[in-house]
């Protein structure tokens, strides 16, 4: 079968599902350049049929039972605190029976999806369908169960726990399903109030930060902070309860919460705030993993869910006694749903390849050379051509060149992974003032490093076994060995952690090269790999955009295919 599958809220986008493979997968956002984009991802669907056409789709899947047809979106929250809708939540034992029971959240997903009508989205989406000429009546697919195959489906785990773990989803922040075999069992879920995701974004709206786009920002904040100074606030506010196998909210919701954590945290700084947000996080996911582990004897862990874009989170688990293997889907947010739910319909059929470590992630469009070559010339660009343009490139970062780098199928995920990157030495640290302010960013973790494969172990302490995987998809950090702070110091955060990419032989062999070149002629293993793209943009997707990209971040070179464009 070929799966259709589409998401149309959160970083919306599409995916195709081929004999139960990811086929390809792209994200709303990188095609219409508006970051996080919410809504239809028509371009996504356009770029699907460009390769496979309407009459190859077998069936059409939704990424949530409440797709077009939310009361409030997650943006809305955010933009306008005194609105009508929000201020239904006024602090009542009644409103927290409706939103933190397993009673009141029943109640309002029965209505979603059999009293309330289809919103005009999901109208305007199946009109688009019909335009299309895909005319397969759409199945709907419950937002965690996507996040947990997404997850499954791509560990190559046999025998797992699934756990899903975001802010909101179909009335849900977390769910926990046993996997075995290509079969899966729910055996535990958590209504949304007690969500941990929430508390975060609270955090990274009150430390001036944009929620649901930049918690990323937070994680990198903590290291520069003193979390005993403010944990004690998170832990009156949320904790986790073993006998209730549940996070508890003994907060409130939204913006009155974000209200009283105000006036709570009045005084602190927001590194200190930061700090103890993330350690009191790690702590209450950790145990909520490590008793899921210990009640069901299962230890590999396959995780999806925005929180788990947390690496310093992801890397606790791993750490946990009884933890054999960790996994995190590369779209671990709900970017990955599109994905997820192509793949939930797969395993209902019987076609999904549970079995198969996911290999890549280089998902997405591709462009000719003569394509490229057409945008360079409109763009008046200096270029040559190289046939070996591996060597070239990693000549120039053997010379202390800041390369950027754009080769093959564009990356799927938050994540650029070498067909979309910025590369540049890791011997110096100074690097993540100066080229930040080149691509006016505003970030407080360190440029993660890229390294082979064979030496990932001399570099990242703990690094191997089925952990390993993750890594590839820098998903994950690692605490830095005197090695690494003494070769590679731009990659090293304050807390002596890094979030390493590990390229392992044969799976990109291009930009493996590059590695290998660049090491022969400096004897050294480690390169900065940081997304291409400027700040609060997406990663860049076509010729045009990288080539704008390149000139807007004052780069040295470009890589482009085979051609090498120099100012």
């Amino acid at each position: 079968m070929k799966i259709l599958g589409l998401s149309l809220q959160h970083d919306a986008g599409a995916a195709l599902i081929d004999n139960g493979v990811v086929a390809y997968a792209v994200n709303e956002e990188r095609l219409n350049r508006e970051k996080m984009f919410w809504g239809i991802p028509e371009l996504s669907i356009e770029d699907i049929l460009g390769k496979y056409g309407p009459d190859d789709i077998d069936a059409v899947v939704f990424s949530n039972l409440a797709t077009g047809n939310p009361i409030i979106t997650f943006e809305d929250v955010w933009r306008d605190p005194y609105s009508r809708v929000l201020q239904f939540f006024p602090e009542s034992r009644l409103s927290r029976w409706l939103l933190s029971g397993a009673g009141g959240v029943e109640l309002s997903r029965f209505a979603v999806k059999h009293l309330l009508p289809k919103g005009k989205k999901f109208l305007e989406m199946t009109k688009i369908l019909k335009k299309k000429r895909i005319a397969r009546k759409p199945v709907f697919v419950e937002h965690h169960d996507a996040h947990a195959v997404s997850a499954y489906a791509t560990s190559g785990y046999q025998e797992c726990l699934a756990v899903t773990l975001d802010a909101f989803g179909d009335g849900y922040c977390s769910k926990i399903f046993r996997c075995k075999n290509g079969s899966m069992k729910e055996i535990h879920h958590i209504p949304f109030y007690h969500s941990p995701g929430y508390y975060y974004s609270y955090v990274t709206h009150l430390c001036g930060f944009r929620a649901g786009r930049h918690e990323g920002k937070i994680t990198g904040l903590a290291a520069h902070g003193d979390p005993e100074k403010t944990i004690g606030v998170f832990r009156e506010e949320l904790e986790y309860d073993p006998r209730r196998f549940s996070f508890v909210n003994k907060g409130g919701y939204l913006w009155p919460e974000i209200w009283r954590l105000e006036k709570k945290l009045k005084g602190f700084s927001r590194e200190d705030i930061s700090a103890g947000m993330q350690q009191h996080l790690e702590d209450i996911v950790s145990s909520y993993v490590a008793d899921a582990v210990k009640r069901t004897g299962m230890g590999r862990v396959a995780l999806a869910g925005g929180v788990f874009a947390n690496v310093k989170m992801n890397q606790r688990i791993r750490e946990l006694p009884g933890v054999e293997g960790v996994w995190v889907h590369p779209h671990m947010g709900d970017g990955g749903l599109a994905v997820g739910a192509a793949l939930h319909l797969a395993c209902l059929k019987g076609e999904m390849r549970y079995d198969t470590p996911m290999k890549d992630v280089y998902l997405g469009p591709c462009y000719s050379a003569d394509a490229i070559e057409a945008e360079l010339k409109r763009q008046g660009c200096r270029y040559s051509y190289f046939e070996d343009i591996e060597k070239e490139t990693a000549k120039r970062l053997a010379k202390g060149k800041v390369a950027a780098r754009f080769s093959g199928r564009m990356e799927y995920g938050p994540r650029a992974l070498g067909n979309r990157s910025i590369l540049y030495q890791a011997t110096e640290p100074s690097v993540n003032d100066w080229l930040n302010k080149r691509l006016k960013r505003t970030e407080f973790m360190p440029f993660a490093p890229v390294v082979l494969h064979e030496d990932a172990g001399k570099y990242f302490e703990g690094y191997g076994g089925s952990s390993s995987h993750a890594s590839e998809f820098m998903t994950i950090t690692y605490n830095a060995t005197q090695l690494c702070r003494k070769e590679a110091p731009a990659v090293v955060h304050v807390d002596g952690t890094a979030r390493p990419q590990v390229v392992k032989n044969g799976v990109n062999a291009p930009y493996e090269k590059i590695l290998r070149e660049y090491k022969k002629m400096t004897g050294l293993s480690v390169l900065i790999n940081t997304s291409f793209n400027m700040h609060e943009e997406p990663i860049v997707c076509t010729p045009s955009d990288a080539i704008r990209a390149y000139k807007l971040g004052h780069l040295d070179c470009l890589s482009i295919e085979n051609y090498l464009v120099e100012q």
